[in-house]
């Protein structure tokens, strides 16, 4: 069995990623020993560690459970389990000193430093701990966007950031009256990423949704992040499941969105056909949305969000039978991959669930800085996405390819000044990102779920072979992920 496992491993060093989803399955790429973090990583821990357990069969988990208890005092434990409903969160486990995954096989632990330093010291051959982290929002400025030659901020022009707008999108609104998503000639039914007289943003029509027969209708898609505004405009009648994976002791642990973030994506993943004002938006606006709030606004004013926060969500909506997972957050990335969201992913996998993540922001390639992809997009199971702007190019800010074994690109979406729901007056507004573009993917992978059944690693399959191919895999992946 050991033989076969390396050689398995071997095999997946070589393929394409999306054939190595079957790998990971068959060898269990989870399984082994967990490598230590890079040590830029350590300024965003939590202070709490997250244990991963390679065997998770009943006995197992209470074998594990009980040394845990026993080395370290941590005596409060909550499980998912013990909840007949889907209704467990981790804001429901407040007071629980060990927090217990179990669709996962993933421990949270939650005691003091004395404890998580005991708990680790009792660490054998069945658990992988990792250091919780902090995770953040991959959203830029607006400003700070790579689409045209016009920088907003630069000298001489800081009071004419709406004249250059409007001049940008003047001369935008031109180049797609004459240019198709191909880069040939102006679409048959004239659609234009405008305004005025367009029906859908240049994101909708690079990903050519507004081709697609499909709505998505039947398929529930988790956008775990900073939760929604449930009362816009353009959701009203809409099948929404809203939780809030964000403890108590917290703030902002509503499952309402005050960042502008979480509305945002889930706008562009599956937001109207039909919006009261502007052009369309939104690429599966027929699918359930399972809004699942892991990233809060601290007192600092800056979205963030736990592993165990995220973990959790991720825990639930697996239990809820969600068949697309988009997660716009993430931290700085490095050779090693996070064995917890491995873990999930690959279990969401053999389920049936495809999850699918941002690469990061933190490049400047003008500069020849190319940052490598983030986590938890850079697990060997998570589809990663990178971002481009209208002209098809890489953005600026996009990270890329540095390292293998998961930390690829897997697939390009629209990031750059993407315009969707917010919350509030105006409920429409641009962000940039690697954010944005993913939501783009999973909104793809909603319609595709519906229209071709397929789920999972087929699924996975189905977005690389429509896939419209960009340049380098390291910068872009398979290519633009696209209905048709």
């Amino acid at each position: 069995m050991a033989a076969r496992k390396r050689r398995a491993k071997r095999r997946t060093a070589k393929a394409p990623l999306g054939e190595r989803f079957s790998a990971a399955i068959e060898a269990n790429l989870f399984d082994g020993d967990g490598s230590p973090f890079d040590n830029e990583l350590a300024a965003d821990a939590t202070g709490r560690t997250i244990v991963t357990l390679n065997d998770d069969n009943k006995s197992s988990v209470s074998a594990a459970l009980k040394s845990l208890g026993q080395s370290s005092g941590m005596t409060q434990v909550c499980r998912s389990s013990d909840f007949a409903t889907e209704e467990f969160d981790v804001a429901q486990a407040d007071d629980a000193d060990i927090i217990m995954l179990d669709e996962l096989g993933i421990i949270v632990l939650n005691g003091d430093s004395d404890q998580q330093s005991a708990a680790a010291a009792s660490a054998d051959d069945n658990t992988i701990h990792e250091p919780e982290l902090w995770n953040y929002p991959l959203e830029i400025d607006v400003h700070e966007s790579d689409e045209g030659a016009l920088n907003e901020s630069a000298a001489g022009f800081s009071g004419s950031a709406d004249f250059l707008r409007g001049y940008r999108d003047g001369i935008n609104q031109v180049i797609d009256r004459l240019l198709t998503d191909e880069g040939e000639e102006q679409d048959a039914d004239g659609e234009l990423d405008s305004f005025a007289g367009g029906q859908s943003t240049w994101g909708i029509r690079a990903v050519r949704a507004h081709r697609a027969p499909a709505s998505g209708r039947g398929i529930r898609v988790a956008v775990l992040d900073s939760g929604m505004d449930r009362d816009h405009v353009d959701f009203r009648g809409r099948n929404i499941v809203a939780r809030s994976f964000i403890p108590r002791s917290e703030p902002d642990n509503s499952p309402d969105d005050t960042s502008g973030h979480g509305t945002h994506c889930i706008g562009t993943a599956c937001g109207p056909e039909n919006p009261r004002v502007g052009p369309r938006y939104g690429v599966a606006h027929g699918a359930d949305i399972y809004s699942g709030k892991v990233l809060r606004v601290g007192a600092n004013g800056r979205a963030s969000g736990a592993d165990g926060w995220i973990l959790a969500g991720m825990n639930w909506a697996l239990r809820n039978g969600c068949q697309v997972i988009s997660m716009s957050l993430g931290a700085p990335g490095g050779p090693n991959y996070p064995r917890a969201y491995e873990r999930a992913a690959n279990r969401g996998l053999r389920q049936g669930t495809l999850i699918i993540a941002a690469t990061g922001n933190a490049s400047d390639r003008r500069s020849g800085v190319i940052q490598p992809v983030g986590r938890p997009a850079n697990c060997p199971s998570i589809v990663g996405v990178a971002a481009v702007d209208r002209r098809m190019r890489v953005a600026n800010f996009s990270n890329g390819q540095r390292f293998g074994n998961g930390g690829e690109v897997n697939f390009s979406g629209p990031g750059v000044r993407v315009w969707s729901s917010v919350p509030g007056q105006p409920p429409h507004g641009y962000k940039s990102g690697t954010s944005m573009a993913t939501p783009h993917v999973a909104g793809i992978a909603a319609l595709l779920a519906q229209t071709t059944g397929a789920r999972g690693v087929p699924l996975y399959h189905e977005i690389r072979r429509r896939a419209r191919r960009l340049g380098s895999r390291r910068d872009y992946g398979n290519g633009l992920a696209r209905f048709r």
